[in-house]
């Protein structure tokens, strides 16, 4: 069974819309469950649009979204992310699991821009340069699920061999 771990902010949040905890203290949304790595913690959302939160502690926070009924292709969301840093290098890969679909997964680092306006999906920060994004996009049986961290390069460097972990737990929801 299935219970609502999140207390969404979104206007009528229903239990899909919101990463779950199931009894086996697997994390849930969109058809996929993965484990939450050591030290990790799960929090509320903090927007409307996130699905849920990881909190990595002294390392930042992995967002989560999902996308029922679209949320772009891959390869669309990964031009859309380069495109708010005026200065990158990327390098990326697709890594292509037993659990039927694929997982994406990105390293962009570089400037981020922080004159994108309202849809630019990252807030006006003073210190905007050297940045990395670390993301994950899961083509999953029940929509597209997204992992995405913002952070500094000891950050993200810090957080990836755990993020690597989780992805490599990610099954189908029974």
């Amino acid at each position: 069974m299935t219970s609502p771990l999140l207390v969404g902010q979104a206007v009528n949040p229903t239990v899909n819309d919101r990463v779950t905890e199931n009894s086996d203290g697997r994390l849930g949304i969109g058809g996929i469950d993965w484990l939450l790595p050591k030290g990790w913690e799960i929090r509320a959302p903090s927007g409307s649009m996130r699905a849920g939160e990881l909190v990595l502690p002294d390392h930042g926070v992995v967002a989560i979204f999902r996308f029922a009924n679209g949320g772009g292709s891959a390869e669309s969301n990964l031009e859309r992310w380069q495109s708010q840093f005026s200065r990158h290098d990327t390098s990326w890969s697709t890594v292509d699991r037993s659990v039927g679909f694929p997982i994406h997964l990105t390293w962009i680092e570089g400037d981020l821009q922080t004159d994108r306006g309202p849809h630019g999906g990252m807030p006006p920060s003073e210190n905007s340069q050297h940045k990395v994004l670390v993301g994950a996009l899961l083509l999953a049986p029940k929509g597209l699920v997204v992992f995405k961290f913002l952070g500094s390069v000891a950050e993200a460097r810090a957080m990836l061999p755990s993020f690597r972990r989780m992805l490599t737990s990610v099954a189908q929801s029974p």
